[in-house]
């Protein structure tokens, strides 16, 4: 599933997250979704296709410290 979201105060991304089952055994009670990757987008000028490219690695960290990374999870769980 991609669902469009914005990071850092307004930066548009697409979030492309899968739908996991619960697991009682590992103490998951609700199904819930996995973040599977995060794209930046832009439009190419010569023939107008979206290109989407991966956020980096630093990225990543930063969403993950600053606590949007979990925003980001229940903003495409609740854009389901």
């Amino acid at each position: 599933m991609q669902v469009d979201a914005t990071i850092f105060g307004g930066l548009p991304v697409v979030v492309e997250a899968r739908l996991l089952p619960a697991d009682r055994s590992m103490g998951i009670a609700y199904a819930y979704y996995e973040i599977d990757g995060i794209y930046t987008t832009r439009v190419r000028k010569r023939d107008r296709r979206v290109v989407m490219k991966p956020i980096p690695q630093s990225w990543w960290d930063r969403l993950d410290r600053s606590g949007e990374l979990d925003a980001l999870a229940e903003e495409v769980a609740g854009g389901r």
